[in-house]
């Protein structure tokens, strides 16, 4: 069980803002995948095993949300638990980080999750919850609503993957890409983004 964290603790690693809530002093910050600028997850000390609990106004599941918070603060990630089976413990490779693609109304589309080990892993939002698998149909880009309320002019810088993406925007670069990686020319990754 982590020691309950304090609000400033909270305010370092997020960034945000510290307000009076309903439970007390809480951090209103980005949620993951967010701009610097959106106030859309909620993070207050708690005595639980995390030290924190989180709250996320906009439509972000919960688990990525708390991943998010434990990555800023250094913890090490949740994960599920290893599974065994005939006795034996199989591989297990923790999760490090949660790539969340939005529509271009900030709706949940696409999350890629990665483990220590380099697998990655997609779920689609289903309406109510992620559900294992990459979504039928169109595919949109990283960061979409960031792209979308870019000036015309802008330079938009496309990665190979989510954590460069990420990497640019921290350096306040608009940046994008699709999911499962670059492709290498077959075409097989579906490149083409649906705006």
């Amino acid at each position: 069980m982590n020691p309950r964290l304090t609000v400033e603790e909270l305010h370092r690693a997020l960034g945000g803002q510290v307000i009076n809530g309903k439970i007390g002093k809480e951090v209103l910050c980005p949620g993951p995948g967010h701009s610097a600028r959106d106030r859309s997850l909620s993070v207050a000390p708690a005595d639980n095993k995390d030290g924190f609990v989180v709250h996320s106004f906009g439509t972000d599941d919960p688990i990525s949300c708390k991943e998010h918070v434990r990555a800023k603060l250094r913890l090490p990630p949740f994960g599920p638990k290893p599974k065994r089976g005939n006795g034996a413990s199989k591989t297990y490779s923790p999760i490090v980080a949660q790539y969340v693609y939005q529509t271009a109304d900030g709706t949940p589309h696409l999350r890629v999750t990665r483990t220590a080990a380099k697998d990655f892993f997609q779920s689609h939002w289903d309406g109510e919850k992620w559900a294992d698998g990459a979504p039928k149909g169109r595919k949109i880009p990283y960061h979409l609503p960031e792209l979308i309320a870019a000036a015309p002019a802008t330079p938009i810088y496309v990665c190979e993957g989510e954590k460069d993406c990420d990497n640019l925007v921290k350096l306040r670069f608009v940046a994008t890409c699709n999911s499962s990686g670059a492709d290498n020319g077959s075409g097989g990754n579906g490149g083409v983004f649906i705006l």
